[in-house]
């Protein structure tokens, strides 16, 4: 078999990926606090805003198939009557089990609680402290929305960088 070598880029001993250090031991860049906050908030801005539409929609087509002149047009119709009572059956399962208004919610929260530290990040307050309460925040997250990240990402970039911001 040989011998066994140590590769010093996952050694953590040769400060290598186990220390959070890329494989040729440079130290990570240090991503603009501004911008975190600002991609964070807008992040959440979009999710409250989709979900809230979701959520809208569906209360709404369940109020629309519930309606009187549904069931009229049910009485008439009975394969229609049982189409509409299985969908309305449907929606508010999912409305139960997904709860989209107390997501978005959740979202409005957090983007609330990101301006903030935004403004104190603008005001001078330290760093460090705005970087802690990030840490918070961020394990109160629902999980991430890879779409919505992208798109956050890209507008927080373009607002302070300008038209020239390059994701990459």
């Amino acid at each position: 078999m040989g011998e066994f070598t140590t590769d010093p880029t996952t050694s953590t001993e040769a400060g290598g990926r186990d220390k959070g250090l890329p494989s040729d031991n440079r130290p990570a860049a240090k991503v603009d606090l501004q911008f975190q906050l600002l991609f964070a908030a807008l992040y959440h801005d979009l999710c409250e805003t989709y979900l809230m539409r979701v959520h809208r929609a569906l209360t709404a087509a369940n109020l629309m198939l519930g309606s009187g002149a549904a069931v009229a047009i049910g009485a008439q119709y009975p394969g229609v009557a049982q189409a509409m009572g299985l969908t309305i059956a449907l929606i508010g399962t999912v409305q139960l089990v997904w709860d989209y208004g107390r997501t978005a919610r959740d979202h409005a929260f957090l983007r609330q609680r990101f301006y903030e530290l935004l403004a104190d990040c603008r005001k001078g307050r330290d760093a460090i402290e705005i970087e802690a309460c990030m840490t918070v925040l961020f394990g109160s997250e629902p999980p991430i929305v890879e779409r919505m990240r992208k798109r956050a990402h890209d507008r927080a970039g373009r607002s302070l960088y300008g038209e020239n911001f390059n994701r990459a």
